[in-house]
């Protein structure tokens, strides 16, 4: 065991009993706020570091004055049609997370609590983890209701998927499955926060023109902001995050995060393996309506 670890052991608990902190909802609330229509912004610390400036160098997304700002508006959107969600380590209980998460996020959180709680002004939040519903979490039962109450939220419905270069959202899997009609707005792989205008200005478009009902992004930090952005066209918007990767772990009991053949997955090694199926990219690439900066389209 590391010295590092040690100290984390030993002083979590200490500073817990002190620290001023919110509560966050459990993911069983969270749902039942999607499934009543609410858009939905997350705060990991992704989000958090990129109101600090001081994202990690090994990140997609470049530290930024603008994203800052922006970030640290959306944060304080006060608006009935969006709740906006945290992780729950940002409750200092970490009493759910396996091992492998406590041990990354006692010393994030008591390396950086100082700057961050001051940020999170509101008494209680939303459980972001519920895009983080299996590898993180100790009891994996509560897994199966979650990708089903997602798969519900948009049965029938047409999607608009706002996503990264090689995110490929629900390519290859069944989360998307009962859509009535998926379309996608494909964004660069890395700093999509500097083509943000672009990408808010053809979502809004695709989604007059094609009479979306839902919007679900998996664009980084990109994705919290443009979340507020898109509110008043109406429809709900859900900032996505892992899910897709998330639910293919569950599919396949995964005790290690591992590779998705066709998707980029950070934690994984290799991080990304191609699809060796051709069929499976034509459907997907059938599905692209606009690229932005990017490789992958028609």
């Amino acid at each position: 065991m590391t010295l590092k670890r040690k100290l984390a052991i030993i002083l979590f608990p200490l500073i817990r009993l002190f620290v001023a902190k919110p509560k966050v909802f459990s993911i069983d609330d969270t749902l039942s706020e999607i499934q009543k229509g609410k858009s939905m912004a997350r705060f990991g610390d992704g989000e958090l570091q990129a109101i600090t400036k001081n994202i990690d160098k090994k990140s997609f997304q470049e530290n930024n004055n603008k994203l800052s700002f922006e970030m640290q508006k959306a944060i304080n959107l006060r608006d009935p049609r969006i709740i906006n969600a945290v992780g729950i380590p940002f409750s200092w209980n970490l009493d759910a997370l396996n091992k492998e998460s406590r041990e990354y996020w006692e010393p994030l959180l008591i390396k950086n609590w100082e700057k961050w709680g001051p940020i999170l002004k509101d008494k209680q939040y939303y459980n972001a983890f519920i895009t983080r519903p299996y590898f993180d979490l100790k009891d994996k039962n509560i897994s199966k209701k979650v990708f089903n109450g997602f798969k519900k939220v948009w049965r029938n419905k047409k999607i608009l998927l706002i996503e990264g270069q090689y995110s490929r959202f629900g390519v290859n899997d069944d989360l998307l499955s009962d859509c009535k009609k998926v379309y996608r707005l494909i964004g660069p792989a890395k700093n999509a926060f500097k083509k943000k205008k672009e990408i808010s200005m053809y979502a809004k478009k695709i989604i007059n023109d094609k009479d979306i009902d839902i919007v679900l992004i998996s664009l980084g930090q990109t994705a919290t902001i443009l979340v507020g952005e898109l509110l008043d066209l109406n429809v709900q918007i859900l900032d996505i995050g892992h899910l897709d990767i998330e639910y293919n772990w569950f599919l396949t009991n995964a005790k290690e995060k591992c590779n998705i053949p066709g998707k980029w997955i950070n934690e994984a090694n290799p991080k990304f393996v191609e699809f060796t199926d051709n069929d499976i990219l034509s459907r997907y690439r059938a599905q692209i309506v606009k690229v932005i900066n990017s490789e992958e389209g028609k």
